[in-house]
């Protein structure tokens, strides 16, 4: 269910940064809207957390996170996340090798690290209650260390509540893929919570 009040609610100082940010990207993400109104209940924190999973990690590239993104949204069929973050992964990797992985990521020209990850992260998904350890020894057997893991286990939740998000209010699809794709890769994720004048509110 889309609300009018993620679209209005905003206060002067936010409505006037989107502006501002629209002539960047093409648009304002939905995400940044959601998560900026009335931020003190969710979006602040989320936005920290964001960030740290998307655009921090030690091990994963930009792209490599991005490709991972999608590829989570792609398991909870997400339409609005797979689109987004195709669009920032392409960024990193040519838009062939972006479609191969998300149709057939065993025939796509990837590091492995990332096919044996995304098997992992679509159980997590999927059947989270029925993971054991089992199904870390792939992981570290192709090498990835307790971290790279730990990095990808965060990235699937932050995913997987931004996919829940975008569902539940039904985000309407991107319309300047390029522009916001390139935004994002560039700049990241530090601005998804626009706190605007009334920082309690």
């Amino acid at each position: 269910m889309r609300l009018t009040i993620h679209e209005t609610g905003h206060n002067l100082l936010q409505k006037l940064q989107f502006k501002i940010i629209k002539t960047f990207s093409g648009q304002v993400p939905s995400p940044m809207k959601i998560i900026s109104y009335r931020n003190a209940f969710f979006g602040r924190k989320y936005s920290v957390y964001l960030q740290k999973a998307m655009r921090e990690t030690k091990f994963w590239t930009v792209p490599e996170v991005e490709l991972l993104a999608a590829y989570i949204s792609k398991c909870n069929e997400c339409k609005y996340c797979i689109s987004d973050h195709k669009a920032i992964a392409i960024y990193g990797y040519n838009s062939e090798l972006v479609e191969t992985f998300m149709d057939k990521p065993e025939n796509s020209d990837i590091d492995n690290k990332l096919n044996v990850t995304i098997k992992f992260l679509e159980k997590l998904c999927k059947l989270p209650s029925e993971v054991n350890e089992n199904d870390l020894k792939p992981l570290f057997d192709s090498g990835l260390s307790k971290q790279a893991v730990e990095e990808a286990i965060h990235i699937c939740g932050i995913m997987c509540t931004m996919n829940r998000l975008a569902d539940a209010f039904n985000f309407p699809m991107s319309t300047n893929l390029d522009k916001l794709g390139k935004f994002l890769f560039k700049n990241g994720y530090k601005l998804v919570c626009i706190k605007g004048f009334n920082i309690k509110s």
